[in-house]
């Protein structure tokens, strides 16, 4: 994700213009409220600027300080701080850091820091107090590493299926491919399915295996600092969710697109089949919430839907009334 320039602006480069998207902008500095705002990609014109607004916070805030004593890195490792409303934020430390601050944080959470990289450290989770700093005490080791093989339910190597840490983040697919920027190459399998996870912090890890078209599994198991702990291989099964989506109102001459998204605005799913002009199908679907979305093939207004698939309700057909949609 971009970050704010001194100027208070950011610019996001390359976004497909071909592909009816919603976009959810936000704001999200600590100290200010969030500011949010939503458009449509088909919205967009060259040089076009989106201004946000965030206004100051009268939540009380406060912070969490690691230190590393006479140790560092001797190379760059990443950060990430995750927060027990689900929240994760992440940043850089530096090679030559003997500790780490984090902004100020919202007061009356627990939150739990993680380096990650050739040394790596996770602590417990820590309570964030008003006004105060809380201070914890890191013990760097080396990194562990985490190995397996995914196969499919015939025992075939699942391509381009990813592992990582669980975070309650999803991962989103077009054309069947994961995307990249939150997950290291070396995170996604390879033509036999391998796939090796690095720079883990040691002890008790859950982490996600998944790919498209496959039911998510998530795996336990006790990193170990500098050694590396072999799952043997992981079967993803079959996805069974399908949603059915019919548009309701569609006017002779107009043209609609339809798309996905899943839940925590991870991104925009494969697009469906088409059956016919009022009938699209999404298929392979893992069982998890979704929403959505309908709109006129050049833009404009969205009209859409949340729903939930379970293995009780794996099969959902959805109705879009599209008549009163606008370019």
């Amino acid at each position: 994700m971009p970050a704010l320039a001194d100027d208070g602006t950011v610019t996001v480069k390359r976004v497909p213009t071909d592909r009816p998207l919603t976009c959810k902008a936000f704001c999200r500095r600590i100290g200010y409220d969030d500011g949010f705002a939503e458009f449509s990609v088909a919205d967009l014109n060259s040089g076009q600027e989106l201004q946000i607004v965030a206004l100051k916070s009268d939540k009380p805030l406060g912070g969490i300080r690691v230190n590393f004593g006479g140790q560092h890195s001797g190379i760059d490792s990443s950060v990430t701080i995750e927060s027990d409303d689900g929240f994760v934020r992440g940043g850089q430390l530096g090679p030559d850091r003997d500790h780490w601050e984090s902004d100020k944080l919202p007061a009356g959470y627990r939150y739990r820091v993680s380096i990650l990289g050739p040394w790596a450290w996770r602590s417990n989770w820590i309570e964030v107090e008003t006004g105060k700093v809380s201070t914890v005490e890191a013990t760097l080791a080396p990194g562990a590493t985490v190995r397996a093989r995914l196969i499919d339910a015939d025992a075939f190597p699942v391509v381009r299926g990813a592992m990582r840490p669980t975070n309650g983040s999803y991962l989103c697919y077009w054309g069947g491919n994961p995307p990249l920027p939150n997950v290291p190459l070396a995170w996604v399998s390879d033509a036999e399915g391998n796939v090796c996870v690095t720079g883990l912090p040691a002890g008790k890890i859950t982490l996600e295996a998944e790919a498209a078209g496959k039911e998510p599994v998530s795996v336990k198991c006790d990193a170990v600092a500098g050694q590396q702990t072999d799952l043997g291989q992981i079967v993803l099964s079959h996805a069974i969710g399908t949603i059915n989506v019919e548009l309701v109102g569609t006017k002779a001459g107009s043209q609609y697109r339809v798309f996905l998204a899943q839940p925590n605005e991870a991104g925009v799913i494969f697009p469906p089949y088409r059956l016919d002009d009022e009938t699209h199908v999404y298929a392979e679907l893992p069982l998890r919430g979704y929403t959505v979305f309908a709109t006129l093939a050049g833009g404009g207004s969205v009209a859409r839907a949340k729903l939930n698939l379970t293995p009780e309700q794996y099969s959902v057909t959805v109705q879009l009334d599209v008549s009163e949609l606008k370019p």
